[in-house]
């Protein structure tokens, strides 16, 4: 089985410390733009986010986070990509981070399968920390890819914003099309026997749907289904 890791990051800068918690942190993904997933890149799995942190202190600290995945908001006259809404959401995990680390990558599974058609945005849920601890940037910040958000109020472009120097060091890992657990549309094709000019009702059924249609006169129908 391949594991795509979907990582379109630049290089580190030093750590920043967040906002104050809890916030969310969303950075678009798109698995087609990564060169080792793909194609066929949909519909694509997306097994678990990855997150850079750093502990300047001299003791160990817990974070509590919570994977998401959240799909395409509604996208303006500028063509910028912003969350929209959820889509998968994994459990409450503790992320240790051990003392003086600078730029450590976690990993926090989703657990559930979360599948996607097209791009989305990656997200951790920081909930709480038993100490300050700061998180990783890019060296540089691109508009319309990371995202931050207070629980209470719209996502905000962190690079519009000025608020980080960087883009968020946070990303996801999963599995592309033929490799993963993701149903596959399909269409479903019937015969049936005509009656010309004859309005009468059909029951079809698959191992998907059962339905009663109304018929006229036809020699095909079909129906997509996942």
């Amino acid at each position: 089985m391949h594991q795509c890791h979907v990582d379109l990051n630049g290089p580190a800068v030093p750590c920043v410390p967040p906002p104050p918690l809890p916030i969310i942190m969303y950075e678009y993904n798109d698995p087609l733009l990564t060169g080792i997933c793909g194609p066929p890149t949909y519909p694509f799995q997306v097994d678990g986010i990855w997150i850079e942190l750093c502990n300047p202190n001299p003791v160990p600290i817990n974070v509590i986070a919570v994977p998401q995945v959240y799909d395409l908001g509604v996208i303006g006259p500028s063509f910028c990509p912003q969350p929209g809404g959820l889509l998968c959401s994994g459990s409450e995990t503790t992320i240790p981070i051990p003392p003086l680390t600078h730029c450590m990558q976690f990993y926090l599974p989703l657990g559930n399968t979360c599948c996607v058609t097209g791009p989305y945005f990656a997200a951790v849920n920081l909930l709480r920390a038993d100490e300050p601890f700061n998180l990783c940037t890019d060296d540089f910040c691109d508009t319309c890819k990371s995202y931050y958000s207070d629980l209470l109020n719209p996502p905000v472009d962190i690079c519009k914003a000025g608020l980080m120097p960087g883009n968020w060091r946070l990303g996801s890992d999963g599995r592309t099309f033929g490799q993963n657990e993701c149903p596959r549309d399909h269409f479903k094709t019937w015969r049936i026997e005509t009656t010309p000019f004859i309005e009468r009702s059909v029951f079809v059924q698959d191992q998907f749907m059962e339905d009663v249609v109304t018929l006229f006169s036809r020699d095909f129908f079909s129906n997509p289904v996942k």
